[in-house]
């Protein structure tokens, strides 16, 4: 691979020449000539700024701005290009570092080293109020990871203040460490972090290669490497640094599938040291195979590649969706097995293709209706309107200088490709599924990230076993969880004649908008409850294109309700009124955020452990009609769901044997409810037009 550079404030920057396109293109005649436009450069930048900050910025991902106490700007250009919104928390930096005496550190800022892939940041001073000196550095990669390291004699404490209101997640994962060197990782736009903080990668010849604690693996090696992650962890966009590579030429596969440089990965030799640093640009979710977590580099030209994707959403190279399921956990065990990939579907008949290539003047498109497409300038964009839900194929064909195919088979394809209804279900245990089927660690079918390693799935294999978000990850409670949504799936199918998939966002022990009934709403130090996970929900629902929330809370509300009642007299406690202002405070955020969303209120199921805890179950479910009848708006429908309380008062034998949550007989009659109330509606379901969608610039 040949390389051209070019300066970018003090760093210097190597970009393949083959993604710049810089020559004019041969006359063609038909359609009239064409000239091929540079794409936008890809890899870090950094700036000096004129007050000594630094601005460094990966396109179409995000722009971060250090001072001397860290990262006082965050702008997330996926959602917001224009960088209208700091998602740093109001006069702090994104992470606060202190001293055991609650001191802020504030050092001198350096730029230690930076490349397209990875910058090296520093800063040195010392502790006011002890004087002792400090060291924290910060390894930034472009995909959004950043490994943190804080050096001093004494302890230093760090927190994490991304901005409450925005809907952009942010995660900081500890890793092992001493008490003068402690380090994190801090993962952007991510809600958790990664299955494993220590990784191992496998040479050629069987050597193993311990990794560093760091978002990159440490490995030397010939000039074939495969580096072999662990199939059973969900990774973020691994990153490597290879010592003694031997020149700037690189071949890049996962599994069997060559990667497209640039928009797969970005890499970098440098010369001077023999260094290859490469980032992987998309998630990497637990897999029961162990090729798709094997990468094997050579320093050989890649062959033409093509890389099809869809704007606003992300795919794997098989064309599959990417599905991000994550919350924000409550006991500090962060995990990405609630990543996994599914056909692609969108609930708009709008569509936005776009393709990457490193060889080639240009790309067809050609869809299954027809329709047909053709760019000869990057980003290779073109836009398509589906005529009717239903599943479509999409094409793409590398293209020569005078328009004709290089090749009579597609060089991409996504096989699937659905217009149809997707949905969220939102709620507690319940909804995720607790004591129904599950899949465990030790089960041959762990991890379920896909239709083929589930034991049961919808038709479409869109809706499996999905892992519970309340992230019990390394216990025995961590499982994968079969729920209602599979046989939900296949009935809204057959009743409304439209591709389905269905979000399980269920959460464990999850309250409405409290952490116990004497809180305040959207408060708690664990954040178990509802309120407070708003922003990623809205997060979910904004990435998926979702049109109807499917809600079921208040069995946690409520039995906690009698706990307390029984500590303090209050009757305010058990007053389902303060219940449905808390009901009303999570609905407001979700469809305040998402307009035109629609929203369905379950009652919630019986139990049979406590008739007091049954009773205030009731009190509960009386206020949702009146809820419903209240907040229902055109803008915003809201709408009675399924009647639980009376379908598992009236057979028992539904629920398992802790009382209150189903057995899977109870899960399938639950999806038979849901399917009453909402095939009722089956010709409204899909609105004829969706509110706008997140569209941030991440594909395949």
């Amino acid at each position: 691979m040949n390389y051209e550079y070019f300066r970018i404030g003090c760093v210097r920057t190597y970009i393949p020449l083959v993604l710049l396109f810089g020559m004019l293109l041969t006359l063609i005649p038909a359609p009239p000539p064409v000239r091929a436009t540079p794409p936008t450069p890809q890899g870090l930048h950094i700036t000096r700024q004129d007050d000594g900050q630094l601005l460094l910025e990966s396109p179409g991902r995000f722009a971060l701005t250090f001072d001397e106490q860290g990262i006082a700007a965050w702008h997330d250009l996926r959602r917001d290009p224009q960088r209208a919104r700091n998602l740093v928390q109001a006069g702090k930096p994104l992470l606060e570092h202190r001293s055991a005496e609650g001191a802020l550190l504030q050092g001198n800022l350096s730029l230690e080293d930076a490349n397209p892939v990875r910058a090296r940041l520093r800063w040195d001073g010392t502790v006011a109020t002890s004087g002792q000196p400090f060291t924290t550095r910060y390894n930034v990669w472009v995909g959004g990871q950043i490994a943190v390291e804080t050096a001093s004699d004494e302890p230093i404490h760090t927190t994490l203040q991304r901005d409450p209101n925005a809907t952009t997640g942010a995660a900081l994962q500890a890793l092992p460490g001493t008490d003068s060197r402690q380090r994190y990782k801090l993962f952007l736009d991510a809600w958790t972090g990664e299955d494993s903080g220590s990784l191992a990668v496998q040479h050629e010849d069987g050597a193993s290669v311990a990794a560093a604690l760091t978002p990159a693996l440490q490995a030397s090696g010939p000039a074939a490497l495969e580096l072999h992650l662990p199939p059973e962890a969900g990774l973020r966009q691994p990153a490597f640094s290879i010592a003694s590579w031997p020149g700037s030429e690189l071949t890049v596969q996962r599994g069997r599938r060559v990667l497209l440089p640039g928009h797969d990965y970005l890499a970098h030799w440098d010369e001077s040291t023999g260094e290859l640093t490469v980032q992987y640009l998309h998630l990497l979710p637990a897999s029961a195979t162990a090729a798709e977590h094997a990468f094997t580099l050579t320093n050989t030209p890649p062959p033409p590649v093509l890389a099809l994707g869809i704007v606003g959403r992300t795919l794997d190279e098989d064309g599959l969706l990417l599905v991000d399921a994550n919350m924000p956990d409550n006991s500090g065990a962060l995990s990405l097995l609630d990543t996994f990939r599914i056909p692609y579907i969108q609930s708009s008949p709008r569509l936005t293709v776009e393709a990457a290539l490193n060889d080639g003047a240009g790309v067809e498109y050609v869809l299954s209706t027809g329709a047909t497409a053709r760019s000869f300038s990057p980003p290779h964009r073109a836009d398509f309107t589906l005529p009717t839900p239903g599943n479509y194929r999409l094409d793409a064909y590398i293209l020569n200088t005078d328009g004709s195919r290089r090749s009579s088979t597609p060089d991409d394809s996504i096989p699937v490709l659905s217009y149809g209804l997707v949905l969220l279900a939102l709620g507690d245990s319940i909804t995720a599924g607790a004591e129904g089927d599950a899949v465990r660690q030790g089960d041959p079918n762990y991890p379920v990230d896909r239709a083929s390693r589930s034991p049961h799935s919808s038709a479409d294999g869109r809706n499996f076993y999905q892992y519970d978000n309340r992230n019990l990850y390394g216990t025995a409670n961590a499982a994968f969880l079969r729920s209602y949504q599979p046989r939900l799936n296949d009935l809204l199918t057959t009743c409304s004649q439209l591709p389905v998939f269905i979000l399980n966002d269920g959460y464990g022990g999850l309250r409405t908008a409290r952490q116990e009934p004497l809180a305040p709403p959207g408060t708690g130090t664990n954040f178990n409850n509802a309120y407070t996970k708003r922003a990623a929900y809205n997060d979910h629902i904004a990435k998926l294109g979702v049109g109807h929330v499917l809600l079921q809370l208040g069995t946690n509300d409520a039995n906690d309700a009698v706990v307390w009642s029984s500590i303090n007299p209050d009757p305010s406690i058990t007053d389902p009124n303060r219940w449905a202002g808390d009901l009303k405070l999570l609905l407001d955020a979700l469809q305040t955020a998402n307009p035109g969303l629609s929203m369905w209120l379950a009652r919630i199921p019986w139990q049979s452990d406590s008739a007091a805890n049954a009773a205030q179950t009731a009190r509960y479910n009386a206020v949702i009609p009146g809820i419903v009848e209240a907040e229902n708006i055109a803008e915003n429908p809201v709408y009675l769901g399924p009647a639980f309380y009376e379908l598992f008062q009236t057979d028992p034998t539904l629920l398992a044997a802790d009382g209150f949550h189903p057995n899977q007989n109870g899960y399938e009659r639950m999806a038979d409810l849901w399917a009453e109330t909402l095939c009722a509606r089956a010709p409204s379901l899909l609105p004829p037009v969706v509110y706008p969608v997140y569209l941030p610039v991440v594909t395949r």
